[in-house]
């Protein structure tokens, strides 16, 4: 039996393509490296897939985090951050297994993603900015990517996997530096291209 194939059978375990098994009853935040986090926030489809084009959870992230100040931008680009080992789960689907469970395990998951970076979790002023940001990108997607007909908004983007991730990493790292003048840039550069989902993604 192959390596992965016998982590699979340990059910506390999700297995990490760059750092191997992490165990979600103990995680160890000398396991996470910020690339695996982009590698799967890249390749994670919001809204369970049920979209007209591929958007993933490292894009929404991005659009989150330019939507809060400065100073909140960093919390705003982790906030979906546990969703790397979770995967996005709908919220119907997390209240059928235990709502306050599956809070609880992101939350668990958050705090060992901040320890890994040396950074302090938000609080709670910064949280509520962050959420309210979070429902604001929820508007704007639902109307570009679900809404019939489908609206138009340059900030839907619906980067191919690789490149939101290296795009999401990039921020990221931009972030923990306090280069709040660069962290967006690629992000804004892509914008002013013009290169979005509204325009032409749905005509085929």
């Amino acid at each position: 039996m192959s390596p992965s194939l016998s982590i699979v059978s340990d059910r506390r375990m999700v297995t990490e393509l760059l750092t191997g098994p992490f165990d979600l009853t103990r995680p160890d935040p000398s396991r996470i490296r910020l690339e695996n986090l982009a590698l799967a926030l890249g390749h994670i489809c919001r809204w369970h897939g049920q979209v007209r084009r591929f958007y993933s959870d490292a894009e929404h992230m991005l659009l989150v985090a330019s939507l809060v100040p400065p100073e909140v931008q960093l919390h705003a680009a982790l906030h979906d951050a546990p969703e790397a080992f979770t995967n996005d789960i709908p919220t119907p689907v997390k209240h059928w297994i235990g709502y306050e469970r599956v809070k609880e395990l992101e939350g668990t998951l958050l705090a060992c993603i901040y320890e890994a970076l040396g950074i302090t979790l938000p609080t709670p002023e910064e949280q509520d900015i962050v959420h309210q940001a979070d429902l604001a990108a929820r508007d704007i997607e639902h109307a570009v990517l679900r809404a019939d007909p489908p609206g138009e908004d340059s900030r839907i983007l619906c980067l191919p996997c690789e490149k939101a991730s290296r795009i999401w990493q990039r921020t990221v790292e931009l972030l923990l530096a306090e280069r709040f003048d660069r962290a967006l840039a690629p992000y804004y550069e892509f914008m002013e291209r013009g290169v979005n989902a509204s325009r032409d993604a749905f005509s085929s």
